[in-house]
């Protein structure tokens, strides 16, 4: 998995806690709040906590790895990922322009 991917889906979304002055905590509340002030779309969250939680079992291998699974997994969630940083790209160059 492009790991650079996943942190950016999930890291983008604590940058943006910084432009809104919003306090910056752990992944999953930040992808929550992203979607509550609608810097994601609502079908961002389950792609992103799925997709961190992937990341966190290849990363530190947790339990057992089924690399199978794993390759499936990833296969199915790079486009939703694209798509997600898509819409982070968009906040961004509209933040910017401002």
């Amino acid at each position: 998995m492009d790991d650079h991917l996943v942190s950016g889906a999930l890291d983008n979304p604590a940058a943006l806690h910084i432009v809104l002055n919003i306090v910056i905590l752990d992944d999953y509340t930040n992808i929550a709040q992203a979607v509550t002030y609608h810097l994601l779309p609502d079908d961002a969250t389950p792609v992103l906590r799925e997709a961190n939680g992937l990341l966190n079992r290849l990363i530190h291998v947790y339990n057992s790895i089924d690399n199978t699974l794993a390759s499936k997994s990833i296969e199915r969630l790079l486009p939703q990922l694209d798509k997600c940083l898509e819409v982070i790209e968009r906040w961004v160059h509209q933040t910017q322009s401002k």
